[in-house]
């Protein structure tokens, strides 16, 4: 089934002027066809343009600006009409057409503004009104729907005809607004019979009538026709679906290319093969104007460029997306246009230009977005003054993961863990072993009040709750605010890395003290038997890799590499952390030797001994949102804490923790880059102190590199 509102705008603008009924009625800006700032050389410059529209027309097509130069003089209103009633459409006005013109075919024209918080309540109405029979709807526009009404017919037993009574009568009862039906085999015939239908009727094209009713359709009706294809049809003496049925597949595609020449070939007999689309997924988010655009001074242009990155990242915000490609979209004067266009402020003749970023950037706010749409802008060097349309597309759309705010929650407020006397105490982030069944059982008492906010969808991440007995439950944590854990002792230790947003700037201390020490001091602190059983576990990694001629390995194809590292329990990202620290040799002045061994003898008083890494990266997490420009004593604290870890040899989680540091810090501003090239050459320096050789980091961001 097909569903198409009729005469949309109008009929929504009727509910409020009821006296208007019946009459010729058009939605448009304007309130009357005859402008009042006239100008003497309007009418010369609209001729111009008018011109430079025929000059750019695709050969055999026509626009609705061709020969109006004797139609519409210079106190002709160009303001389009968006809808028109049926009783104006009888006069030869049409949508689309200039005000000016429509008021010269049909002088008694009447005219509505525009009324979208009715075009929004009617749209709602329309969708709910049909959503409370079936969900199978493929939205086309805010008055226009396919629908899959199978399941209905077959369910109510009703008949075609009886349903689409039904249907449109309740429509038109609750919006006001006569509305139109088609139903058919595919979507093809559904739309085409609603042409038939309109204005305020049903049609159902039947299986058997098919192939007659689409010969008299006019090509032109097909959807994906254009003003280029319907020119090369119209070449070929092909007028109506009969002129194609007539024709040979062959004439088509040799025309219109193979995959076109075939679908069009294919509607001509009513044939579609595309199926509903119920759960449309969305490409791109864009703002475009193209109406005003007038800037007098480059800082208006940069001006607006803010202003419309603010409005493109709502719109990808409300959607709940992130981006990675942006693109800026331009509409110039084109070379001879009037400056002066025939619609007052109007775009006129353009060229467009569409140039996109290659820095591959997550667009997480709107100044990343601004700064890649001015990077761009200024590099095409085009003059402020000649621009006529400005507009920012985001593609590559990414749907944004929950944020897990209670892992963060957890690693900084939990208070100190004690030593427990059994293993079997110690519970997991990502795994909660030896809770007795009444410790289960609070838990699950307890599952709609605590650790992650309220905005969490209810398909959250499930957590495993393990007990010494061999059954186990599954506990969703989508809970509302804090709860005291009944069980006493909590370790720290996770695997994977918590799902978190770096790139909110909200100042998070209330005591106002931002420095990184402050907010490793609230992590929780590892005991000393974790701390000795992860040195064990390195200690062991150390020995296999030491078995292992790494130059050899690096020789072997891929998929026999993976084997000899799966057999030595080795992850790739360790063999990748080992194969890297292989780079250039520096020697190290014997003052910096020195200096260097009292790095090491002060290392101890370091706010990040015994922490673990989580609770190293949540402390740095804390620092990053709290800070809008990171202070030199916390960025030097930072740098010697992963140098002393070069020292140590502690090289997985020094790769670790720059790989950590690199993404969260490009989404920042370049004080933080600069930041980020500080610790690096600290690091190198322990790096060079300890092996004779740095270690293989990032060092540049798409704003700078390290020097």
């Amino acid at each position: 089934m097909h569903i198409d509102m009729d005469c949309f705008f109008v009929s929504v603008g009727l509910r409020n002027h009821p006296e208007l009924k019946g009459k010729p009625v058009a939605i448009t800006h304007a309130k009357s066809g005859v402008i009042s700032n006239a100008d003497p050389n309007r009418q010369a410059s609209r001729a111009r343009e008018f011109e430079l529209y025929q000059e750019r027309l695709p050969e055999g097509a026509t626009s609705r600006v061709v020969d109006l130069t004797d139609k519409i003089d210079g106190l002709a209103s160009m303001s389009e009409i968006a809808s028109c009633s049926y009783e104006a459409r009888q006069r030869g006005i049409k949508n689309g057409m200039f005000l000016g013109q429509a008021v010269q075919l049909c002088p008694e024209l009447k005219t509505l503004p525009y009324d979208f918080e009715g075009y929004k309540e009617v749209s709602h109405a329309l969708y709910n009104t049909v959503a409370s029979y079936t969900l199978d709807i493929e939205a086309v526009s805010c008055d226009e729907m396919y629908v899959d009404v199978t399941q209905i017919l077959n369910d109510t037993g009703l008949t075609v005809e009886e349903w689409a009574i039904h249907i449109r009568n309740e429509i038109v009862d609750i919006t006001r607004c006569p509305c139109s039906t088609g139903f058919g085999a595919n979507r093809l015939q559904a739309r085409l019979a609603t042409k038939k239908a309109k204005p305020a009727g049903q049609y159902y094209l039947k299986p058997d009538d098919v192939e007659i009713y689409m010969s008299d359709i006019l090509v032109a009706d097909l959807p994906g026709v254009g003003r280029a294809t319907l020119a090369k049809l119209r070449n070929l003496g092909l007028n109506t679906c009969g002129d194609l049925q007539r024709s040979s597949l062959k004439v088509l595609q040799s025309e219109l290319g193979i995959k076109l020449g075939k679908k069009i070939y294919n509607q001509a007999f009513g044939r579609d093969n595309k199926a509903l689309e119920f759960d449309h997924e969305r490409k791109s988010v864009s703002a475009e104007i193209n109406y005003g655009i007038r800037f007098k001074t480059k800082e208006e242009c940069y001006s607006f460029l803010q202003s419309l990155s603010n409005e493109v990242f709502n719109r990808l915000n409300d959607i709940k997306m992130r981006a990675r490609n942006l693109t800026l979209k331009l509409l110039i004067r084109a070379e001879g246009a009037p400056v002066e266009t025939a619609k007052f402020l109007g775009h006129g003749v353009c060229d467009a230009i569409s140039k996109s970023s290659n820095s591959n950037l997550l667009y997480t706010n709107p100044e990343i977005i601004y700064r890649e749409a001015k990077i761009i802008y200024d590099r095409l060097n085009i003059p402020f003054s000649e621009l006529r349309g400005v507009g920012i597309q985001l593609t590559k759309l990414e749907k944004i993961m929950p944020t897990n705010k209670a892992m963060a929650n957890f690693l900084k407020q939990t208070t100190v863990a004690k030593k427990s006397t059994s293993d079997s105490d110690k519970i997991g982030v990502d795994e909660y072993q030896g809770s007795s069944s009444k410790d289960t059982e609070n838990l699950e008492k307890n599952k709609n009040s605590t650790l992650i906010d309220n905005t969490m969808p209810d398909d959250s991440k499930i957590i495993d709750v393990k007990s010494d007995k061999p059954s186990s439950k599954k506990i969703n944590t989508n809970f509302s605010k804090p709860v005291k854990s009944p069980i006493k002792t909590v370790s720290a230790k996770s695997r994977g890395r918590p799902k978190g947003s770096t790139s909110s700037r909200s100042r998070i201390s209330p005591n106002g003290n931002t420095s990184i020490k402050h907010f490793l001091q609230k992590g929780d602190k590892s005991s000393s038997s974790q701390v000795e059983e992860t040195n064990k576990e390195r200690e062991l990694e150390a020995k296999l890799l030491e078995q292992i001629d790494m130059t050899v390995l690096n020789e072997l194809p891929e998929e026999i590499r993976l084997e000899v590292l799966q057999e030595y329990g080795i992850t790739s990202t360790k063999f990748n952390t080992i194969k890297n620290n292989t780079v250039v040799t520096v020697k190290m002045k014997t003052s910096e030797k020195n200096s260097e061994e009292k790095r090491t003898a002060s290392s101890g008083h370091s706010p990040f001994t015994n922490l673990t890494w989580e609770q190293t990266k949540a402390g740095i997490k804390a620092w990053v949102k709290s800070e809008n420009i990171p202070s030199a004593v916390d960025v030097d604290m930072l740098g010697d804490h992963l140098r002393q870890l070069a020292l140590d040899r502690k090289l997985e989680v020094l790769q670790t923790g720059f790989n950590f540091l690199y993404r969260t810090f490009s989404t920042l501003d370049c004080a933080w880059h600069q930041a980020y090239f500080s610790i690096v050459n600290n690091v190198q320096q322990g790096m060079v102190a300890r092996y004779g050789k740095t270690l293989y980091l990032v060092t540049a961001f798409h704003c700078c590199q390290i020097h």
